[in-house]
């Protein structure tokens, strides 16, 4: 898989287990920033891929290149609410991505962070590691 093949993969996984999500989640290189006016039933996302190094690997006789990284999902709710829509979100966040393999992209488990003040928001990363093998 190349990287165009692996964002592509993410970026189904994400529209497929978030579809009613989508239209309030920010992709790489598409803007945006949370809406100035989140009602308390609201959640905005942005889904980065950090891609981390490609490396050869052996499996037997075949030789295969190893691309690995992270998908970032940030999870915005509005502040002084709790963190209950939050975190209900960070569990259906880790429920999608946990030891799942798309298109021969593998998952592995998923990371929650720290909530935390982000400007006028509440926020939660969750790391989702993966990596993906391009056989020569």
């Amino acid at each position: 898989m190349n990287r165009s093949d692996i964002a592509a993969a993410i970026g189904s996984r994400f529209a497929t287990s978030f579809a009613s999500d989508v239209d309030g989640t920010v992709f790489d290189n598409k803007g945006g920033e949370p809406p100035v006016n989140l009602a308390d039933s609201e959640v905005f996302m942005t889904c980065n891929i950090l891609w981390g190094e490609n490396r050869k690997t052996e499996v037997g006789a075949t030789s295969r290149y190893r691309q690995v990284g992270n998908v970032v999902v940030n999870i915005y709710t509005k502040l002084n609410i709790g963190d209950g829509l939050a975190l209900s979100k960070v569990d259906a966040v880790v429920a999608a991505f946990r030891t799942v393999t798309v298109s021969g992209l593998v998952f592995q488990t998923p990371s929650p962070g720290t909530g935390m003040k982000a400007g006028g928001y509440y926020k939660i990363a969750v790391s989702c590691p993966f990596y993906a093998d391009d056989v020569s």
